[in-house]
């Protein structure tokens, strides 16, 4: 690769983004199609056509910092995965929205903190201050930053959000819901923080969601678990709804929330009629 695109190029997209620690953005545990770890990227000055065998080449400017891995010249780790995103929402977006497939990668990333909301803006007001022309690409991160402060973090959270505002559950105010809502307590190992996926704080009530990219790891699996536990410790009720309970049984979900918020006293949540 050094040879054919010169001691400059640089390596981006998935192969810079597993050098880098990033395993699987997809739901199935896969990196799929023109994706796969075996679909290299590069930025480069060779001018040749925009992809060359299995190659892509980008001669847009680049704006990340380089990382050294084995020899090579890589783009971080967010400049890696914005590539990837970028070249999913040339293949399916459309101007102004995000494609399916851009989404999908995207909330896997923020699921495992591998981009934030910080993060992309800071990149975005950076690129907007320097000047940057590539309009396609910076409407791609546009998107993203918007995407990214929605308030959830996953395809099946905004669904639960939209299906909490569809039956009359306030968001915000003393007796609505909040998204990602920080949680602080203190208990034999000392203090500790958790985010919830939705709470009713005045009831100590939370709702975790378990998306389509549910359990990236055994890892996650424990914090997940350990995380419950010290919440109902602290006085919580905690209940979980699945992407199936969201997506095929959404008026049970939200006949079962309800329910429960009855009896932890919430005067407004009134039972659904099933």
């Amino acid at each position: 690769m050094r040879l054919l695109f010169g001691s400059e190029a640089i390596v981006t997209g998935a192969d810079a983004a597993i050098l880098q620690g990033c395993s699987s953005c997809t739901s199935d545990g896969s990196w799929d199609g023109r994706f796969d770890r075996h679909a290299s990227t590069v930025y480069s000055r060779y001018r040749a056509p925009r992809g060359v065998g299995s190659v892509d080449v980008l001669r847009g400017t680049f704006d990340g910092t380089v990382v050294r891995r084995m020899g090579l010249l890589l783009a971080d780790r967010e400049t890696a995965l914005l590539d990837i995103l970028d070249a999913r929402q040339q293949m399916e977006g459309r101007t102004g929205e995000l494609s399916c497939a851009a989404v999908e990668f995207l909330d896997g990333c923020l699921q495992r903190r591998w981009l934030t909301h910080a993060g992309l803006s800071d990149r975005l007001a950076r690129r907007l201050a320097t000047g940057r022309k590539g309009f396609r690409r910076t409407a791609a991160l546009k998107l993203a930053v918007a995407h990214a402060a929605a308030g959830t973090q996953s395809e099946a959270e905004r669904r639960m959000a939209a299906l909490l505002r569809s039956g009359g559950l306030r968001m915000g105010g003393p007796k609505g819901w909040r998204a990602n809502f920080r949680v602080q307590g203190l208990d034999a190992l000392g203090a500790w923080r958790c985010r919830v996926d939705f709470a009713w704080p005045t009831r100590k009530l939370a709702v975790e969601i378990d998306g389509r990219a549910f359990h990236a790891s055994a890892e996650s699996f424990q914090a997940d678990r350990a995380r419950a536990a010290r919440l109902v410790a602290a006085g919580w009720t905690v209940i979980a709804f699945t992407w199936d309970d969201i997506v095929g049984r959404p008026r049970w979900a939200l006949s079962v929330l309800k329910d429960l918020l009855c009896r932890l006293g919430h005067s407004r949540a009134k039972p659904c009629s099933m």
